[in-house]
Parts: structure tokens; sequence; C-alpha cells
């Protein structure tokens, strides 16, 4: 029983990395491009409502200046799941992002 319930796992995993595209694969829209720089830079933030908003400065250990509701409020939270999901995709792109300012 225990061998049956292994490989049906076994199966399971195998399909859902054929079935589950890669996360950099997915091309993003500008406004989103827009809301991983605001989230890299330390200028957007989550509310306690659950909004995305974006300071109109960065924010320092000792300043931390309220901001109205991003633009790109809506298309992150249709994309993303929940905040971590959108951190994560955010620190996946920041190395590309550096690479692109070098290269200019």
């Amino acid at each position: 029983m225990l061998v049956l319930l292994l490989e049906r796992e076994a199966d399971t995993a195998s399909y859902r990395e054929k079935e589950e595209p890669a996360m950099s694969a997915q091309p993003y829209s500008d406004t989103v491009q827009q809301a991983f720089r605001d989230w890299n830079e330390h200028r957007a933030y989550v509310d306690n409502g659950g909004n995305y908003r974006v300071r109109p400065e960065a924010a320092t250990p000792t300043h931390r200046p309220k901001g109205k509701v991003a633009p790109w409020n809506r298309e992150v939270k249709r994309l993303f799941a929940n905040c971590h999901d959108f951190h994560v995709a955010a620190q996946a792109i920041r190395p590309e992002q550096n690479t692109q300012r070098t290269e200019k």
C-alpha cells in the first residue's frame, strides 16, 4: 500500500511539472514591470486593507511616508494570489533589471 502511495505522489509531481509553466518564462506587462520596480525600490507597500500603495519617495528606516493606492493595484491583485507571490516574482526579476541598467 505504501509503495502505491509513493508511486502516485511521484506521478502527480511529474504531471504538475509538465502542466505548470515556469514563472520566469511568463512575460509581464509594462504596468506590472513598474509594480516590480516600485516594490524593489521600497516605494510600494501593502496597507491593512490589502491594497498596494506607492510612496512619493522611498522608505528609510526612520522615514516611511504614506502613499496613494497604486495605479497597478488591480492588475497585480489579479495576477498574484497574495503579496508573497508578488514579492517572489519581483525579486526574481531583480537581477535582470540590474543587468539591463548596466548594458545601457
